[in-house]
């Protein structure tokens, strides 16, 4: 009896179901964040890190682990957003990062900063983009090194540029 209503209403239910995907589908990121005509542009500025290590107070810190595994015993991923507001900054890291042991480590770094200490500060937000990769063939205790993310993103940034794949300084103005 059902077949008989679902082949009888086929192209209904094939209307709704595309509906309801499309529904459901969010818009790209860039739409969200930017106004119409505005968009991320290449920038020279970068993250004011002696900004983000003074002594300010921090009036919220939350970090967020959206994922986790420990790839069958092969290694590690995680994503992580580490969230940040300063008196006079707001910063943000989204830190994705595999290991698979004996074969590579790779962590991309997406940075969002803000800063509203001046008039000509508040009007922009600057996103950082970096992308890591070792290979770790033929290095067996390699993995060592590489025990987590923030750890790994520290040897490989001391050892930068020789693993940068990709390093990207955007803005949007808000203005």
């Amino acid at each position: 009896m059902a077949s008989k209503w679902l082949a009888a209403h086929a192209e209904e239910v094939q209307a709704h179901s595309a509906k309801v995907l499309e529904d459901a589908t969010p818009p790209p990121l860039e739409t969200i964040l930017a106004r119409e005509g505005e968009h991320w542009r290449p920038s020279d500025e970068t993250v004011d890190r002696d900004l983000l290590t003074a002594r300010d107070p921090i009036l919220l810190y939350d970090e967020l682990r959206l994922y986790d595994s420990e790839l069958e015993d092969n290694g590690l991923a995680s994503l992580t957003v580490k969230v940040r507001v300063m008196p006079r900054c707001w910063y943000v890291l989204m830190r994705f990062f595999v290991r698979v042991d004996g074969v590579l480590v790779r962590v991309r770094d997406v940075r969002l900063f803000c800063r509203f200490d001046g008039r000509d500060f508040a009007d922009r937000v600057l996103r950082e983009t970096t992308h890591f990769e070792r290979p770790l063939a033929g290095q067996p205790h390699a993995s060592r090194a590489y025990k987590d993310a923030d750890a790994s993103a520290a040897v490989l940034q001391a050892s930068a540029p020789d693993h940068v794949n990709l390093y990207l300084v955007e803005r949007l103005n808000l203005s």
